[in-house]
This record gives C-alpha cells, sequence and structure tokens, in this order.
C-alpha cells in the first residue's frame, strides 16, 4: 500500500461501507495473529482476495496498488493497525 492515511481510510469507509467492514474485520484478524503467523495465513489470503476482487477504483483510492501483493497488505495492515485502534480508543469507531 501507498498512500493509506487515515483521511483516505475514512472517504474509502464512506463510500463502501460493507467492504470497509470486511476489510476491517479480516485487518483485526491479521493484526491479532501478529506478524509471523499473518504471513500466509488463510486470513491474510482472504484479505487479498477481497481487495482483489473490489469495484474497479477502490484500492486506488485507498493508495492500494495492484495487484495486491500479501506482503504490501500485510505491511499496511501492521502499520495502520495502531492508528485505526487509537481511533477506535478516541471516537468509538474506525
Amino acid at each position: 500500500m501507498v498512500g493509506m492515511d487515515m483521511q483516505r481510510w475514512r472517504d474509502f469507509r464512506a463510500r463502501y461501507p460493507k467492504l470497509a467492514e470486511q476489510m476491517l474485520l479480516l485487518g483485526s484478524n491479521i493484526y491479532e495473529l501478529g506478524a509471523e503467523k499473518a504471513r500466509g495465513s488463510p486470513t491474510a489470503k482472504e484479505l487479498t482476495h477481497l481487495l482483489e476482487s473490489a469495484p474497479e477504483g477502490a484500492c486506488k483510492e485507498l493508495g492500494i496498488k495492484t495487484p495486491v501483493s500479501e506482503e504490501a497488505l500485510l505491511t499496511a495492515v501492521f502499520e495502520m493497525g495502531s492508528s485505526l485502534l487509537l481511533e477506535y480508543v478516541e471516537t468509538g469507531r474506525c
């Protein structure tokens, strides 16, 4: 992922609420697994597939380069995870 930030996430979530909710759930599960266990996991593969099958333009809105690589996706989950957790603590949603 390149350029993923909280504003892009908020805009994406407003435009694609169902997809964003699925991404958030899978990303949370990956974050809980930790980096070593997440690599190659069914959850990481599911999130990668979800983004590969997202509506045209959705990945670009998030700053995700296509084709989606699992490694880049996992990096983004762990980079954005702490920001999303902080957002949740502060506002009750992310």
